[in-house]
């Protein structure tokens, strides 16, 4: 099959200016964004964006930014200047696998999913399962101490 991207059915979209704050310990990722609504012609401030899983299996940010997410592997599936979404028949889900069955012939990640976010400056990829994904209307200060918080009670 072929790789695609579908929306992971936010209303809502990563402000273009900003990257996002990244934090991971072991399994545990969480990564918050400023949150957008299109509304018209017009991006209206929601919060921030808070995407949290206890289960990443591999995750990987930076390359491409906005100028170079064209020549990106999936650029021709799905992937935009902003995008928040999910992978289906994913190779890098695929490549995960075959590599961990040389040593581990039961290895089945079928449950994990290959999530994809586009910003301005940067991409956010991993491979992940119960990945959660809430807006705040904190501060971008509570917003991070929550999610220190979070990772703190996860890895204890």
């Amino acid at each position: 099959m072929t790789a695609r991207i579908e929306p992971v059915g936010t209303p809502y979209i990563p402000e273009s200016m900003t990257d996002p704050y990244i934090v991971a310990c072991g399994s545990a990722v969480a990564l918050c964004f400023l949150a957008m609504k299109q509304q018209g012609n017009k991006q209206i401030p929601m919060g921030f964006a808070v995407i949290k899983t206890k289960n990443c299996l591999v995750f990987q940010s930076g390359y491409p930014n906005d100028e170079a997410r064209g020549y990106h592997p999936l650029a021709a599936f799905g992937l935009d200047t902003v995008t928040i979404g999910r992978v289906k028949d994913s190779e890098w889900v695929k490549e995960v696998t075959d590599q961990n069955k040389k040593g581990w012939p039961n290895t089945d990640y079928s449950a994990y999913e290959h999530y994809i976010y586009s910003f301005k400056e940067t991409t956010f990829e991993m491979i992940a399962q119960d990945v959660s994904i809430t807006v705040s209307d904190q501060s971008l200060s509570d917003v991070k101490k929550e999610i220190t918080e979070w990772l703190e009670s996860v890895i204890e």
